[in-house]
């Protein structure tokens, strides 16, 4: 079928945030092409695809989890039934506990902090696998799971494919033209053009004003026969996910001084050195990967329409928690292409200055 070459909207960036906006714009009927550049490195082919409801050391509940998790889940398994693949797992987090006094702290913050739903069993150090390095015990996290995310990006591409919706290549921001109307870019004409290329939209001119704040993350992937359950994902500075039998994926590392998507022996040897820490059985190293997370200063993501450049949009800056948020703010972002709904203040364009051109 020969692919049309008007659209009333352009995608740029095949990662989860456009991938999944192409998703409801497409469920919506609305004509759509999403250009990724395959030279690029997209941190969604890279990423953990960890959905973790609770945050950091002090041990609240994760932005807006009650919300963002169920809406992910729903979604995630409504492609999964559409496409025939699967590529989300509702997996059990095993938080490893440091010492006695973070036990203390978790178990005082399950009652204080509202994430009492999420916490179940609370194991002993004898009760835990015995190639796990967990001497004061870990607690079991529920309503949890990951997202195989290099798999997802795959499967939507063949999707979008399917749907005459998908192209390889680049768009040349400086070669569009504009009028009143529409976009043209070489044979294809488009009414609306939304940025979704994750950190390498901040080397735009049009979105260089805003704070993005790239972390690099780093994993590895080992095989090992260690005796670990395999339905658990196991978390303390990093965490195990369970890929294939025998196989694991170890990370993730943070950076904010290196952009590249290069391999480090430095993130190598921390890696190694950890799971070395937290795993008391032969292991393998078979693959390490690296990607850029596309973070933003305030830890908020960044969603509107450019502030001089009509019909120019942004979405985009998802962070580390894009698995759990991109479907419930993709669906917003949606409401405001198609029902000019207004984006939340918290996470709305009009909370920079912009400082023009």
């Amino acid at each position: 079928m020969k692919r049309n070459s008007h659209f009333e909207f352009i995608i740029a960036g095949q990662g989860l945030a456009g991938s999944i906006l192409a998703w409801y714009l497409i469920k919506a009927n609305r004509t759509v092409l999403v250009i990724e550049d395959t030279s690029l490195q997209s941190a969604t082919s890279v990423a953990s695809g960890l959905m973790h409801p609770v945050t950091g050391r002090r041990i609240v509940k994760s932005w807006r989890a009650d919300e963002f998790i169920p809406n992910a889940v729903k979604l995630y398994q409504d492609i999964e039934q559409e496409l025939n693949k699967r590529f989300y797992y509702n997996t059990p987090i095993l938080e490893i506990y440091h010492d006695h006094g973070n036990r203390n702290d978790w178990m005082n913050r399950s009652v204080t902090s509202g994430i009492g739903e999420f916490i179940g069993t609370d194991y002993n150090a004898d009760e835990l696998p015995k190639s796990l390095n967990a001497p004061f015990g870990a607690l079991e996290l529920k309503h949890t799971g990951w997202l195989n995310a290099t798999q997802f990006k795959m499967d939507m591409k063949r999707w979008l494919e399917e749907k005459n919706a998908y192209s390889e290549g680049t768009i040349d921001y400086h070669s569009l033209e504009k009028n009143e109307t529409h976009f043209q870019f070489h044979d294809l004409t488009f009414e609306k053009l939304i940025d979704c290329r994750g950190y390498y939209s901040m080397l735009s001119k049009s979105w260089s004003y805003l704070p993005f704040n790239p972390a690099k993350g780093e994993e590895i992937v080992f095989t090992s026969d260690a005796d670990l359950w395999k339905d658990f994902i196991y978390h303390n500075t990093f965490k195990i996910i369970p890929s294939e039998e025998s196989e694991f994926r170890f990370g993730a590392t943070y950076t904010w001084n290196d952009t590249s998507n290069d391999i480090t022996s430095d993130a190598r040897e921390k890696l190694i050195n950890g799971l070395s820490s937290l795993l008391d059985a032969p292991f393998t190293v078979i693959g390490q990967r690296a990607g850029i997370r596309p973070a933003t200063k305030d830890r908020r993501p960044f969603m509107g329409e450019h502030p001089i450049e009509k019909n120019h949009f942004i979405f985009n800056g998802l962070g580390s928690k894009g698995i759990s948020a991109a479907p419930t703010l993709a669906k917003e972002m949606l409401d405001f292409l198609l029902h000019a709904e207004k984006i939340n203040p918290e996470y709305a364009l009009e909370r920079f200055t912009f400082p023009g051109y």
